[in-house]
Order: structure tokens, then sequence, then C-alpha cells
């Protein structure tokens, strides 16, 4: 039984999937964008992306069983093709190319949100799929607060999340800290499984503060520090116990001088990725490597005219692999220069245009001249029309680099082609969305046999992915109960252009149906989601497929103490459902958690 105390009382809501906002940012008006709003975040049972994105979106996430290892595949690409940034900043695995999203955590972050299809030319490398965004938002004249989470429950799952917020007119200083912790040890009794060294701990904490000097000048200093322990689970009881250590630490100092038209934001920012991984617990021989990110950045924007938005932005980067005495890899190093430039431009009432350009130079290899532009046109006044065509590039990573053997150094960069068509409806109660969209990719970076008898990265495939998306809200009263509903649909198709054969872990059809109903101080919430059939090996072979599923979600959350404490209980996999994301490796059957949510001032 899980159960989880979050301290500051809030309503069931899902508030994620958001069509069309009442307040955009130039981005909004042309790129689909979904918010992931903090009181959908606070029903979570965990810390990490895995879970939240997996119920509010249509990615699709391979999991090495419950809390290991999970990776994505966003709209057909790849695990490599998405992006994931912290405060704006890149922070993909260097080492992978990718990002764990089970070692990442959304808890001291203030806002989440993904954006849809090719975003290059702003969040830069592997923005091919999409682009998952967490940010730290300014704090300046906010309340001063205090807030408690606790929880347990199923598979002896334990959470605590703290945070504290000291603020005035002219400055703040907040931090949280995050810890989770379970046994994992769920068993499938009709399937003789037991998920067997599978125990981890998470450990997250962010320290954040600015200075606010008058209406033109400010100071931001953003800090992230994480650290995780995980046992990799078992398919066979025989195998060697192994685990891993995960620590990260993310570093960010930002100055903003804004007048009325032009904003001038230079920064810098420190990453450092770091793991060591011991391939038997009984023993004290491990391996370990990491990199270290110094990344320097400049950005302008102006808007000389009133329907003419500037932005251009650069930044230099120096990375450094890490490697222990024991790596696959020498200490290697990477330079990179970027330049960006976005224009928004509004002829007309009805009609909206951004142009984007960037250009990389990086170390060992040849980074492509990107490409935007989007229209965007207000056919009605409820009725808007948008059109996208974009290029978006993923840089090889250090290991199909300099992997020791196999990592080649001729290797070009991914490139990405996409076209996309989309509509938005919005009344006052309803809100819909379409989206269609074609991607080509080629020059895809694979590890096959070389000559020598290993393994070596080549650029070797071509890819096509087209597929087409549709989500909807309503929210209306129904006998005093406010009733909120969301739902997502996702098709994909994604084939290799010379064989034709479908992509691995690519599910054709995903769908999501939320419920939430309010009523004074009840809320009850109900999640559903359908994840179609994936194959493990190109094309469809029958022995390699994960059969399709429909997971369900019920909570149950209740509010006092004038909205300062809520208690919530959750039930997960309601059906009971037998399921797996990764071919041998099961999920939780049903299992519940308790969470409650104290705000101490």
């Amino acid at each position: 039984m899980l159960i989880t105390i979050s301290l500051s009382a809030q309503s069931i809501d899902l508030d994620s999937i958001e069509v069309k906002a009442n307040h955009k940012n130039l981005r909004e008006h042309f790129h689909k964008i979904q918010k992931i709003k903090d009181s959908v975040k606070s029903q979570s049972i965990g810390i990490s992306l895995t879970e939240i994105l997996r119920e509010q979106t249509p990615i699709f996430f391979k999991e090495s069983g419950a809390g290991m290892v999970s990776s994505v595949s966003f709209r057909g690409t790849t695990a490599q093709q998405t992006a994931v940034l912290w405060n704006g900043l890149n922070i993909n695995s260097q080492l992978l190319g990718q990002t764990d999203f089970n070692a990442v955590s959304w808890a001291t972050a203030d806002d989440l949100q993904v954006e849809y299809g090719s975003g290059g030319i702003m969040n830069g490398s592997g923005a091919i799929g999409g682009t998952v965004s967490l940010s730290n938002r300014p704090k300046f004249g906010k309340k001063n607060t205090q807030k408690l989470s606790l929880g347990y429950g199923s598979y002896q799952h334990l959470l605590l999340d703290y945070s504290h917020l000291m603020a005035n007119e002219n400055s703040y200083f907040e931090v949280k800290f995050s810890r989770e912790q379970s046994k994992n040890d769920y068993k499938i009794s009709s399937k003789n499984y037991e998920n067997l060294n599978a125990d981890f701990w998470k450990n997250d904490m962010g320290v954040n503060f600015g200075f606010l000097f008058n209406n033109q000048h400010k100071i931001l200093f953003f800090n992230e520090f994480y650290n995780d322990k995980r046992n990799f689970s078992l398919i066979i009881s025989t195998e060697n116990k192994s685990r891993y250590f995960n620590y990260n630490q993310r570093h960010l100092l930002r100055y903003e001088f804004q007048q009325k038209k032009l904003k001038i934001t230079p920064e810098i920012g420190f990453l450092k990725e770091n793991y060591t991984y011991y391939p038997n617990i009984k023993k004290t021989e491990n391996s370990g490597n990491g990199v270290g990110s110094l990344i320097t950045n400049l950005q302008i924007n102006l808007k000389p005219l009133k329907k003419i938005d500037l932005k251009w932005k650069n930044g230099w980067i120096y990375r450094e692999s890490l490697p222990d005495e024991n790596a696959s890899m020498k200490q290697s190093f990477r330079r990179e220069f970027q330049t960006s430039f976005n224009g928004f431009f509004k002829p007309y009432k009805n009609l909206q245009l951004e142009l984007g350009a960037r250009k990389e130079w990086v170390t060992h290899f040849e980074s492509p001249f990107l490409y935007s532009s989007v229209i965007n046109f207000q056919a009605l006044k409820n009725f808007e029309l948008k059109l996208k065509a974009a290029s978006s590039f993923r840089a090889p990573s250090f290991n199909d680099l300099y992997f020791e053997p196999g990592g080649n150094t001729d290797l070009k960069p991914e490139y990405s082609k996409s076209y996309e068509l989309s509509s938005g409806i919005d009344f006052r109660y309803l809100k819909l969305g379409f989206n269609l969209f074609h991607q080509n990719i080629r020059d895809m970076i694979r590890w096959m046999p070389a000559d020598k008898g290993y393994w070596k990265a080549f650029n070797v495939d071509r890819v096509r992915i087209k597929g087409l998306e549709a989500n909807a809200e309503a929210e209306f009263n129904l006998f005093k109960i406010k009733t909120k509903t969301k739902m997502f649909f996702s098709y994909t198709d994604a084939k290799e252009v010379k064989t034709k054969l479908s992509l691995m872990y690519v599910p054709p059809i995903q769908a999501g149906l939320n419920f939430v109903f309010q009523y004074q101080k009840f809320s009850l919430g109900w999640n559903n989601r359908y994840t179609d059939d994936v194959y493990f090996s190109l094309g469809k072979e029958e022995n390699a497929r994960v059969k399709e599923y429909l997971l369900s979600d019920v909570m149950l959350k209740y509010t006092f103490l004038n909205n300062k404490l809520g208690v919530a209980f959750r039930i997960n996999n309601i059906y009971n459902k037998i399921y797996q994301t990764i071919l041998n490796r099961y999920q939780p059957q049903r299992n519940f958690n308790i969470k409650i949510n104290y705000e101490l001032f």
C-alpha cells in the first residue's frame, strides 16, 4: 500500500492539456505546447518525469521495470531525438545522447511543459520528436510559504517533499528537497514473476535566489543537486545483482536587463553528470564516467515595431568527459558555438508569422543549417489554423564519437525535415485541437557489427514518420458537481525508407481520457491510458511483441483547514492489469498510495 502526504491542499485538477491558453507567450501562438500544472503534479506518487508524462501525454515510455531505466519514443522518434531542458539548458546525457526519465525529477521545478514536434531552432540538439522543459520562476513579492508532503504506499514506497520560500519585493530565497525510495518488490503470481533486486532511492534538492535592483535590473541564480541509487531488476534469479549510482548537478546564473522594447539576458551555466556502475553488488569492482559542461549564452529580445518581435541568441559551450580508470573511453572534449534568430510578425489582425534560423559549429563534425517557418491564421474568432515547416538535428553523443572500441569521429549529425498542419477550436466550455505531421530523418546513427569483430557507430538509416494527434477538453457543472474532462489521441506510422519496416518501440495508437468531479471540498479523479501493441524488432515479429493494455487510476481527495491541509488516496491500475512496456519486464498490478499535503504557513 502506498501512502503520500502532500501539504498544500489543492483539488484534483486536469488542467494539463492546453489547446489554447488565454495568456500565451510568443511560441504558444505557433507551436503545440502542453503545460502540466502544479495541481496535476501533486497527484503523482513519485518525483520522476515518467509517471506524470505517461499519464498526461501520448509519449511512450519504455521502462525496464517500475523505477528502472526509462526512455521515450515521442512522435515515433528515438530516445535520443527528444530534448530535455532545465531552465533552457539541454540536460540530455552527453554520454548517451538521451535522458533517463526516471532519473530526472520534477519536484524542484516550478513549470513543466511539453513542446510537440521539431524545435531545433530554439531548443538545439535532439529536439526532433519534441521537447520536455523544466523551469523555475522568479518569486519577487511572493508570500512566504512552507509546505510539506509525506507519503507511504505499496512495496514500501516512501515520499518526502519539503519547500520553503522567503521573499520580499526585492529579493527571494527558496529551498526545495524531495526524497523517494521503494523496496519495489512487486510480484506477478500468474506469471511466476518477482521484481528482484529492484530497490531504489532518489534525492533532489533545489536552491534558488534572486535580487531585483530596480525595474530594469535583476539577477537570478538556479541550482539543482540530484543523486540516486538503483539496483537493476533481474529477469532470472540466477543473474548477477548489479546497481547504478547517478549524481547530477546543475547551476545557472542569469542577469536580466529590460527596458520597454529591449531585453538583454546574459547567463552562465554549469552542468555535471556522473555515474558509477557495479556489475556485481557483492564486489567492489566498478566503472564510471561523466561529463562536465560550461555554458554561456547571450540573448537579446527587441521589439522595434508594435507588430514585430525579434530574438537573437548566441552561445558557447565547452564539454569534457570525466572517465575513471575503468571506463571504456579516454578523456575527451568538445567545443560548440551556436547562434540562432527568431522573428515574430503580425502583418494583419488575423495573421501571424514566425521565421527562424540556427547554425552551430562543433568540434569533430559539421552541424547543419536549421530553419523554421510557421504561419498562424485566425480564420474565425474561435478557430485558428497553423502551417509549420522546420528542420532539426541530433548531435552524436560522446559514446557515439569516443567510446572504445566502436566510437566514430567521422559521424554526421542526424538531420530531420518536418511539416505540420494544426488547428484549434476554442469555445467557452469546449476546446479542440488537431495536428497532422510528417517527418523525414536522415543519417540515423546506429551501432552495427564492424570488420574487426566489435560494434561501431555508423550513419545508416533514413526514416519517414507520419501521424495525427487530437485533443479535447470540456468543463461544465453537473448537479452542482464541477466536472472536467480531457482526452488525447495519437496515431503514428514510423518506417525505415529502404526496408519499409516499422520502427521498434513505436505503438501505432495511444489515447488518454481523464475526468475530475469536484463537489465542495471533495474531488474524484479518474485517469485512463491506452497503449497499442509495441514491437521490439524492426517489422512486426510476433515473438517481439508487447501486447496492448489499458490502465486506469482513481484518486479521491479531501481538503480542510481553509484548504491548508489535503489528504488524497489513490488506486493505481484498478483493473489489476498484467502488462509490460519492455519484453520480460512486468509492471506492478493494482497498488495504492496515500498523499497528504500541508501548508505550514
